[in-house]
């Protein structure tokens, strides 16, 4: 059954189970049925207890990827989970047992993408240019593969967490501007000039954790903006191509509201005090980023050629002129789907990928505002 997160507010305190189970549409059971329904819930949100009540803390845009334990034990899941495990444990030790920063650092740390992925976020229309590619196609690439490389790395940390290797949390950082005031000499407020009251001011940009005032007022003004434009969630504005003029508009409107310029989330991770005793081998972190490199590259072609397949399965019996359900419909049954994913995974994914960012650069169109963090 498919879980409906619509319903769900970060913030948001259900007072216990059978609440929590009606605003997902989903069945009541017990026992390990039930144990193991709570535990598929973290693919599409994150919460925490207390007592009987469930806090929710964020909710993803994309569900992360499930775990088919029917199947060989050595699947791909659990190879991308034994691998990203000993390359966050080498880089805690190479940084004094903690950690603190984005996702984009650690996909990039560990070659799970390439130099061009993060750089292209924001220039999709140049990159569709560049490439011959239709706009949809890559902003859905993004969509999917953000998910999917998201719970990729934090089915990693779990996993160490449980073994008591480390600790960690995801933490709301902002980027904002700084406004300090200057004074003269006498240590007044200094005027832009003579008969001017307006008072001269420094401004800098820094990034610092987020207090809660700036997550309410992030949180509250991103929903009413994508209210305002018929948008449920922050999928649906990719999928759409407008999230560069919707993030532009919703900085625009933090901006003036509280000098902020956008909202991301670092994680913060720290090793046990006794976990680094036992390591016991030296990790050969080139042939581990190798592997996950392909195994990544594999596994994303793999899955676009399934969704191929399963829309074409759809519409198998249409007559003439297809009447497509939904313009995801239409993008994935073209017959070069595959292909299009093949090329975007060869210059986003693949390590050996060439440096496209000055190539971008050339390209004409307009620069539009976007992050990925």
């Amino acid at each position: 059954m498919e879980i409906i997160t619509k319903n769900l507010k970060v913030g948001l305190v259900v007072k216990n189970y059978r609440e929590l189970c009606k605003l997902l549409g989903a069945d009541i059971k017990d026992g390990k049925s039930k144990k193991l329904q709570v535990k598929d819930w973290e693919r599409y949100f994150r919460f925490s207890r207390d007592g009987n009540k469930y806090i929710i803390e964020e909710i993803y845009e994309v569900p992360a990827p499930k775990l088919d334990k029917r199947k060989d034990g050595n699947t791909n899941n659990n190879r991308y989970g034994s691998i990203v495990q000993e390359l966050i444990v080498d880089l805690l030790l190479k940084n004094t047992f903690k950690l603190f920063a984005p996702l984009t650092f650690f996909l990039k740390q560990f070659d799970m993408v390439n130099i061009n992925y993060n750089f292209c976020v924001d220039k999709v229309p140049k990159l569709a240019k560049l490439l011959k590619i239709n706009e949809y196609n890559i902003y859905e690439f993004y969509n999917i593969s953000r998910g999917n490389l998201r719970g990729i790395f934090e089915t990693a940390l779990k996993r160490l967490e449980k073994i008591q290797f480390i600790k960690w949390t995801k933490v709301p950082m902002v980027c904002i501007t700084q406004v300090k005031t200057e004074t003269n000499e006498l240590n007044t407020l200094k005027l832009q000039g003579k008969g001017n009251t307006y008072v001269r001011c420094i401004g800098n940009t820094i990034h610092r954790k987020a207090n809660p005032d700036e997550i309410r007022l992030v949180r509250k003004t991103e929903e009413k903006l994508l209210n305002d434009r018929g948008y449920k969630n922050i999928s649906q504005v990719i999928l759409a191509g407008k999230q560069p003029d919707f993030r532009k508009e919703l900085q625009g409107i933090l901006f003036e509201k509280g000098n902020i310029d956008y909202m991301y989330y670092n994680y913060e991770i720290y090793m046990e005090d006794a976990a680094y005793e036992q390591i016991s081998k030296e990790i050969d972190t080139y042939e581990l980023k190798h592997t996950l490199n392909n195994l990544i590259s594999k596994n994303m072609m793999e899955n676009a050629e399934k969704r191929h397949l399963k829309i074409r399965k759809k519409y198998s019996h249409a007559w003439g002129e297809v009447n497509f359900k939904s313009k995801k419909d239409k993008y994935r049954y073209n017959e070069a789907y595959p292909e299009i994913y093949s090329e975007l995974v060869a210059v986003l994914i693949d390590r050996d990928a060439k440096d496209i960012r000055e190539k971008i650069g050339k390209v004409s169109g307009e620069e539009k505002v976007g992050t990925f963090e």
